[in-house]
């Protein structure tokens, strides 16, 4: 008799190297302020409709910009109903501390990309950080 397969879940964690362009001021914890700057330039080039809502979206399910940032929950599960289910990714931010970041500096965080979400590498690469007002970057991704 032979074992069942154990489920496997796939991680995809990548280190951001951005050169800053412009002076940055980083809050005490970055976090907040990178997780927008991505969400911000991933609905800019992920969604295909334009709508100011997600929830009415007919590609709602099918979205790039949903499947990172909004996830949409199980339509039926069978322990309970969702109305919220984690996003599939982690920012890292650099070390605690405010500090101002000039051009020519680096910002240096790791990004992680959490089952399904990783092969949504490609749109989460191409967005633009340096679209958003507060991140001025420009950089490169690495895989560690």
């Amino acid at each position: 008799m032979t074992e069942p397969a154990s489920p496997t879940l796939s991680l995809g964690r990548y280190r951001l190297d951005w050169q800053v362009t412009r002076s940055i001021r980083l809050p005490d914890y970055a976090g907040s302020m990178l997780r927008g700057a991505f969400g911000h330039a991933l609905r800019s080039i992920g969604c295909i409709t334009r709508e100011k809502e997600c929830t009415a979206c007919p590609l709602r399910r099918d979205c790039p910009y949903t499947t990172l940032f909004e996830p949409v929950p199980p339509e039926h599960h069978p322990l309970q109903d969702f109305s919220r289910i984690p996003a599939p990714y982690i920012i890292e931010p650099p070390e605690w501390g405010a500090r101002v970041l000039h051009p020519g500096d680096t910002l240096t965080f790791h990004f992680t990309l959490v089952g399904r979400a990783v092969e949504e590498l490609p749109i989460a690469i191409l967005h633009r950080p340096s679209t958003h007002r507060k991140v001025a970057v420009s950089g490169n991704m690495t895989r560690s």
